[in-house]
């Protein structure tokens, strides 16, 4: 238990760090490039209920999370962790998308600070086993 709540106080010190970091890049962003947030995605955390409304099969998002839950839920794989697994199977997780698996991207910089912005003060109460997932569109 001890373990679980210093491990949970880690991702939760790196996910606030990491949102540190995305909303200073963020600041310092050039004027040229917007500071306005795609309105083509949501830039909150989506519940599992809400992608599997949002995004119907086809569409890249639902293919990037129906092959996430595929690798999740496989048990012949060594990976993933059991607590992804876990928070998983209790919904616990909530998702961000990104339409680019460009990183360095400033929208998606912009995008994932603003999840996490979201997913931070609520992490503890969605369950012990909680992440933010960032899915992105995978580029040919």
């Amino acid at each position: 238990m001890e373990t679980t709540l210093s491990n949970t106080s880690s991702y939760l010190f790196g996910g606030a760090l990491l949102a540190l970091v995305g909303l200073v890049a963020y600041d310092r962003l050039p004027t040229a490039i917007g500071r306005t947030l795609s309105t083509a995605a949501p830039t909150k955390p989506l519940t599992r209920a809400q992608v599997t409304e949002m995004y119907p099969e086809g569409t890249w998002q639902r293919t990037a999370y129906d092959d996430y839950v595929r690798v999740l839920l496989d048990e012949e794989l060594i990976f993933p962790c059991i607590y992804a697994t876990k928070g998983f199977k209790a919904d616990n997780q909530v998702y961000v998308f990104i339409d680019s698996d460009d990183l360095s991207d400033p929208r998606h910089i912009r995008a994932l600070a603003s999840g996490l912005v979201d997913y931070l003060p609520k992490a503890r109460s969605l369950g012990p086993n909680t992440s933010l997932v960032l899915l992105a569109k995978q580029n040919p």
